[in-house]
């Protein structure tokens, strides 16, 4: 690693004379290399300073941390993260051990090597949802438990997965959240096959399997957003449907919007895909919305304007660093509005209520942690809907979308509400699920 012509001594020496986003993000990475290096295998905060230091000059970075753990560095306005992870010095909370977390009901699990369980003490339990980060995503574990009486037709033994032993576990787990999903067939919980419609069912039996044996899945903390939006006050988004922005899974940074369903499941598959397929990442199959729900307690939730945001939602934003979308438009307008996007992001100077004028606010993610998070997941109702992958019975609007809009009521489309549409559909509240994420 030191030596040799792609060593770090000599690359470290080539890099500083380079310049660029791409050269930057190099060095970054060789300050990280050289921290691990120096930690005989451990890249230790004060490593890291140090390193960072030598390569760019004390006062010219800005360390990025989520819960206490450095993650990434900031240098002229723009955020690179470390490829692996950074033991933090103090402050960082306790280290957890995740099989300490492991019961007979669950086995929560850690993706890769390049997650940590987070170090704030709300986040660390499986009862409250348990939080973990890659340094750029965050994801909670929704229990689905392996016991008490979940699987009363697939019974606990299989070992071999047959057709017949998928559709039996599809089965209980559609009864056990209380999902509205035809119990058939696994072709009856997914979208027909056909003009760009691929057939999903293997991903299906993978879903299955991961949660018949772990006893849940991991699910994207927030709305999937795009890297880089935390103060940009102008719409990152517009109805041409380019997808070339990156997307995250953070708070406070805006919702991808204008996307369509084809586009969600592959941005979705590339926010955490495994290096060497350790890990997978796509959008969420429709009976993981419902067990999220009954997870957090709001199946069969009927009207959630009380806790999601919709336009009769009365609620106060965070002060601050937060921005919402103001929708000045009205019902005359609103087609308009809508394709072109016009308005921008304000900043927040003090607490902002939710509209109940009819035009409704689209806020940032996690903008309304405190009467939207249940079990540190947020934003499952209202703000933005999300694409989900489900039968929706109607073979002309294929692709489902779930959890209402900022400019509908609560009662509406409740976070349970079921809608579909085409393969084309693209406007500004249609967008990327919360991502499942696969061992």
């Amino acid at each position: 690693m030191l030596t040799g012509n792609n060593g770090i001594l000599n690359r470290a020496g080539e890099a500083r004379d380079l310049t660029g986003e791409k050269q930057i993000a190099e060095r970054v990475q060789l300050a990280y290399l050289a921290a691990l290096t120096g930690g005989k295998g451990e890249a230790t905060e004060p490593n890291l300073i140090s390193e960072l230091n030598k390569e760019f000059g004390a006062g010219n970075y800005t360390l990025k941390k989520v819960s206490g753990t450095p993650t990434g560095v900031t240098i002229s306005g723009k955020d690179y993260y470390f490829d692996g992870t950074v033991t933090p010095s103090g402050g960082g909370g306790t280290e957890i051990d995740i099989a300490t977390l492991q019961t007979d009901t669950t086995k929560p699990y850690l993706p890769s090597s390049s997650f940590r369980i987070s170090s704030e003490p709300t986040e660390q339990t499986v009862a409250g949802g348990l939080v973990i980060t890659d340094g750029k995503n965050e994801f909670v574990w929704v229990e689905v438990p392996i016991t008490g009486g979940v699987y009363t037709t697939a019974g606990r033994s299989i070992t071999e997965f047959t057709d017949a032993e998928y559709l039996k576990i599809a089965q209980d787990l559609r009864n056990y959240s209380g999902s509205t999903l035809n119990n058939t067939s696994l072709a009856d919980h997914l979208p027909p096959v056909g003009e760009g419609v691929p057939d999903y069912t293997g991903a299906y039996k993978d879903v299955l399997k991961s949660i018949y044996q772990n006893g849940g899945f991991y699910v994207g903390r927030y709305e999937t957003g795009i890297q880089g939006t935390e103060n940009v006050t102008t719409s990152a988004r517009s109805a041409s449907g380019d997808t070339t922005q990156i997307a995250v899974i953070k708070e406070n940074v805006q919702p991808y919007t204008f996307v369509k369903w084809g586009q969600a499941q592959t941005l979705a598959q590339g926010i955490s895909a495994g290096k060497k397929g350790d890990k997978t990442s796509g959008l969420l199959m429709g009976v993981q919305w419902d067990l999220i729900l009954k997870f957090i307690g709001k199946e069969g939730d009927t009207d959630s304007h009380d806790w999601g945001n919709y336009k009769d939602s009365v609620f106060d934003l965070k002060q601050g660093s937060h921005y919402a979308k103001m929708s000045s438009w009205t019902l005359s307008t609103i087609w308009k509005a809508y394709n072109e996007d016009e308005t921008g992001f304000v900043e927040l100077s003090e607490k902002k209520s939710q509209s109940t004028d009819g035009n409704g606010i689209l806020y940032t993610t996690g903008a309304n942690t405190k009467n939207n998070s249940k079990k540190n997941i947020c934003d499952i109702a209202g703000n933005v809907n999300e694409w989900t992958i489900e039968n929706t019975s109607n073979s002309r609007y294929p692709c489902s979308n779930r959890g209402g809009y900022y400019f509908g009521t609560g009662s509406y489309t409740p976070a349970s509400y079921r809608d579909s549409n085409s393969t084309n559909y693209s406007y500004v509240y249609s967008r990327l699920s919360c991502l499942t994420l696969l061992k």
